[in-house]
C-alpha cells in the first residue's frame, strides 16, 4: 500500500505572501503580546500564583495606618485598587511593545517616581519591599507568560482574529 500527499505551491504562495505582509507590520501581533502581560500583571493582585514571587506581608505600622483610615483589607497593594489597574500597553511598534503604569508618586516630599517600579522591584533602602507583579523573572518573562506569548503571536502570524 501506498499514500501520497501532493502539495499544491501555488495555495502556498498566497500563505506565504500573507505572511510576508504581516512580519512588515506586527504592531497588531504585538498589542496583543502586551495585553498578554498586561492580562498577567493585573491578575496577580488578587491571585497570588500570578505572582513571580510571594508577597511579604504589609508591616505592622502600615496596617494600623489603614485601621486609622477605616481600611479593613490587609492585603499589600490593594488599598484602592489604582495600582492594579493601572498596568496598560504604552506603545506597540512593527517590532516591540512596552507595557507599563502610569502611577506617579508626585507630592512635595517625594521626588516623582513609578509607584509600580517601586513595588515591582522594592526600595533600596528596604522600607517598601519588592512585590512583583510584572510577570518578570530574571532576564525574561515568566514561563507561562513566554509561552502564552509565543501561542498568541503565532495564533495571530497566522491570521486568527
Amino acid at each position: 500500500m501506498k499514500v501520497t500527499a501532493k502539495i499544491d505551491a501555488k495555495n502556498l504562495e498566497g500563505k506565504l505572501a500573507e505572511l510576508r505582509g504581516r512580519l512588515d507590520d506586527c504592531t497588531p501581533g504585538m498589542i496583543r503580546v502586551g495585553d498578554v502581560i498586561v492580562k498577567h500583571a493585573r491578575a496577580a493582585f488578587s491571585n497570588p500564583a500570578e505572582r513571580p514571587e510571594a508577597w511579604p506581608p504589609l508591616a505592622e505600622s502600615t496596617i494600623a495606618a489603614r485601621k486609622r483610615k477605616g481600611v479593613k483589607d490587609t492585603s499589600p497593594l490593594v488599598e484602592k485598587g489604582t495600582l492594579s489597574r493601572s498596568p496598560r500597553v504604552v506603545a506597540a511598534d512593527k517590532s516591540s511593545v512596552t507595557v507599563g503604569s502610569d502611577r506617579k508618586t508626585d507630592d512635595e516630599k517625594t521626588p516623582v517616581h513609578s509607584i509600580a517600579a517601586i513595588h515591582q522591584f522594592g526600595t533600596k533602602n528596604g522600607r517598601i519591599p519588592a512585590r512583583p507583579f510584572f510577570p518578570i523573572e530574571g532576564n525574561g518573562f515568566t514561563a507561562k507568560v513566554a509561552t502564552e506569548i509565543t501561542e498568541t503571536f503565532g495564533k495571530w502570524l497566522l491570521g486568527a482574529k
